[in-house]
């Protein structure tokens, strides 16, 4: 989870393209503090989108697991019925 100085620093940016130089320390820092938010927020959607996947993968395999059981009792009995 990000922390409130990353989500203030994420919350401050705007849609326009602005031109700016680092020509001083502190925008240096300014610019190195969005690089750092904008990381941490990369890391926070690619954990949701991995969560989410490993989610529905798991769920995926148990619906299969249900129908190759399905399958295999038809079969079964599909077999008996066949011997009688």
């Amino acid at each position: 989870m990000m922390n409130t100085l990353i989500k203030d620093d994420l919350e401050d940016t705007s849609t326009e393209k602005p031109t700016f130089k680092v020509n001083d320390i502190g925008s240096a820092t300014w610019a190195m503090r969005k690089l750092k938010a904008f990381d941490e927020q990369d890391k926070d959607f690619k954990k949701t989108a991995q969560d989410q996947i490993d989610s529905i993968n798991a769920w995926l395999k148990r619906k299969l697991g249900e129908l190759l059981k399905l399958h295999l009792s038809l079969a079964m009995m599909y077999l008996k019925r066949k011997k009688v």
